[in-house]
């Protein structure tokens, strides 16, 4: 598969995102049936791979979002199947890290989900989760524009402490993450991104303006450096 070098450039994707981008493209083309096209589903879960590279984020994160759905990031039940010697309990909790785990069902993450549910009402809809690609599709099919990059920044920042734990760095506090999150969030919103029936102006409705503490109480700004 080829892609013109000034497209790319264009696009902005590392060699990594264009190889990922690529391997998505070639097994949509190997699922159809005797070459007569995909079928109906298959025609559903390719618009949704579109949608996924069409988040308003930068294309590491859409990038580890198309991993988590292919189960290909190197979590500890992937690195044990690897036999590659190593840590294979989560990093936040030390139970076993599968993908599931690592983003959904970890106590330490769902404090975090808990808490942009909060500020952004965005729910991960498990009822009916049988399966983390199905899961993922099926959640970027239904959201909106600005929920999906709320998704896609989140579980990249999720997965970026998860490494940062794992080299080393002392374990934050669920808040501290959710507040990274946000301030990324807040970032986008306010530089710019325009999407597809989403001006700039309505994506600033998004952006939760402060508000004093109640009366009684004082708000103490720290600095983290």
């Amino acid at each position: 598969m080829i892609f013109p070098l000034s497209r790319t450039q264009k696009m902005g994707y590392t060699l990594s995102g264009l190889l990922n981008l690529a391997r998505s493209q070639l097994f949509w083309k190997t699922q159809s049936f005797d070459g007569k096209g995909a079928s109906s589903k298959q025609r559903i879960m390719e618009i949704a791979w579109k949608k996924l590279w069409a988040i308003n984020c930068p294309n590491k994160m859409k990038v580890v979002l198309w991993r988590i759905s292919h189960n290909c990031l190197p979590t500890g039940t992937q690195l044990q199947v690897r036999s590659i010697p190593t840590r294979y309990g989560c990093y936040f909790c030390n139970r076993m890290e599968n993908v599931e785990h690592c983003f959904l069902h970890c106590e330490y993450v769902k404090e975090i989900w808990k808490d942009l549910k909060k500020e952004y009402g965005i729910c991960l809809n498990l009822k009916n989760f049988s399966h983390i690609r199905q899961w993922v599709l099926d959640w970027i099919s239904e959201a909106s524009e600005i929920h999906s990059m709320i998704f896609a920044v989140a579980l990249w920042h999720i997965w970026d402490n998860r490494n940062s734990c794992r080299n080393g760095e002392a374990l934050p506090h669920p808040l501290r993450v959710s507040g990274q999150i946000k301030a990324y969030i807040d970032f986008i919103l306010l530089n710019n991104v325009r999407s597809e029936g989403v001006s700039r102006r309505e994506a600033l409705k998004s952006v939760k303006k402060w508000t004093p503490p109640p009366e009684g109480l004082m708000l103490i700004n720290v600095d983290a450096a």
